[in-house]
């Protein structure tokens, strides 16, 4: 199989906050009736902070903010997994086939119905990061009380690693929290083992309303986004499309959907120093690799030819770089080119790394059930 030239990430605040979302005060206790009544599965206190797509594309800093953003996003996720599934793993309630139902209440004062059910395997889960059906063992799920609205499902086999069919998360972040997001926004999390590299896949899709504000999205309807750990879990390779539906008009005279593309390469080890490329074009994914070339809306609209973007533990370091000015202790041009490359096509392992034009555009991320308790 052929592996990319490439999660832990660093947790920086960013200037640049597009879309964020904090589900505090979370707290669930389920008792089971063959467990001794002493036996608790709780949760505490689960946040989950997500952030999508850059709010502007122009000064230097900010045309780069999705690297820092994609960082907090995905340290948030993974957060918000090992929230539910720790006190899980903890109490034994996974030894105990059956079906366990609470009302619980956030701290925002939104009232929620969660099921754990334990022994699943005959139910067929689709997904949009991976091809046919998975039989997940165990499912945990969130429905708002006021009105069985759908809010999350989680879907693993086990909990000690990543084995088996891994471990799907699916949200709605307008039910999670509705005093932040008045549009529905849907999010799929995947996460598995390739080999020995582990990979993080997220999709989006949103019921965008044109009628509103937007401000939470700023109109970003579609997207993936691919994380992949290499060399022994020493460098993350991180892949991005994200869709625009043009009324953010960043390319001039742009008037259908724009594509924005985003390729790094990161060192785990502090000072976490990364090498970026990016790319904006209206109508297509701009996946060129060539410093020559400005892939900023072919280079309308002032925008600058950013070339290779610096990173590292403290954000943005500059841009406009050649590959030859790269320093050492950072990851060569030539690599974070051989993903870039990739943007707007199957990939190398396809399914999960397909990021083509066709596959953004129909993104389409659904519960798979939302039939309240």
């Amino acid at each position: 199989m052929i592996k990319h030239t490439c999660w832990k990430l660093s947790r920086h605040s960013l200037r640049i906050a597009t879309i964020l979302l904090v589900f505090t005060g979370l707290s669930l206790e389920f008792k089971t009736q063959q467990q001794p009544a002493s036996t608790v599965w709780r949760t505490d206190q689960t946040r989950l902070s997500l952030r999508l797509g850059p709010a502007r594309v122009h000064a230097a800093e900010n045309s780069w903010a999705f690297v820092r953003q994609s960082a907090t996003w995905a340290n948030a996720n993974t957060d918000l997994i090992e929230a539910i599934v720790t006190p899980i793993k903890n109490s034994g309630a996974l030894n105990y086939k059956g079906t366990y139902t609470r009302t619980v209440t956030t701290a925002k004062g939104i009232t929620f119905t969660a099921r754990l059910t334990v022994g699943t395997a005959a139910d067929a889960v689709t997904a949009q990061a991976y091809s046919g059906n998975k039989y997940f063992d165990n499912k945990f799920e969130m429905w708002r009380a006021s009105d069985n609205a759908k809010a999350l499902e989680l879907f693993f086999d086990t909990l000690t690693d990543l084995s088996g069919d891994g471990i799907l998360l699916i949200y709605n972040l307008n039910v999670l929290d509705p005093y932040i997001y008045s549009d529905s926004m849907v999010v799929e999390s995947y996460s598995f083992k390739n080999g020995s590299s582990r990979v993080q896949v997220y999709s989006w899709s949103s019921a965008y309303s044109g009628g509103k504000s937007g401000a939470s999205y700023v109109n970003t309807d579609r997207g993936r986004v691919i994380l992949d750990t290499m060399e022994n879990d020493t460098v993350l390779c991180f892949k991005a499309v994200v869709r625009f539906d043009g009324t953010n008009n960043f390319c001039t005279g742009a008037a259908g959907n724009e594509y924005y593309a985003l390729s790094y390469s990161q060192f785990f080890a502090s000072p976490n120093y990364a090498t970026a490329r990016m790319s904006l074009q209206d109508g297509a994914i701009d996946n060129t690799t060539s410093t020559a070339t400005n892939n900023l809306c072919n280079g309308t609209g002032n925008l600058g030819n950013l070339k290779f973007g610096l990173f590292d533990g403290n954000g943005f370091v500059s841009d406009g770089n050649e590959a030859a000015a790269i320093p050492a202790n950072y990851l060569a041009g030539t690599r974070v080119n051989s993903l870039h490359a990739e943007l707007g096509t199957v990939g190398p392992d396809g399914s999960w790394d397909d990021t083509t034009k066709a596959t953004i555009d129909a993104l389409n991320v659904q519960f798979k059930s939302t039939a309240a308790p």
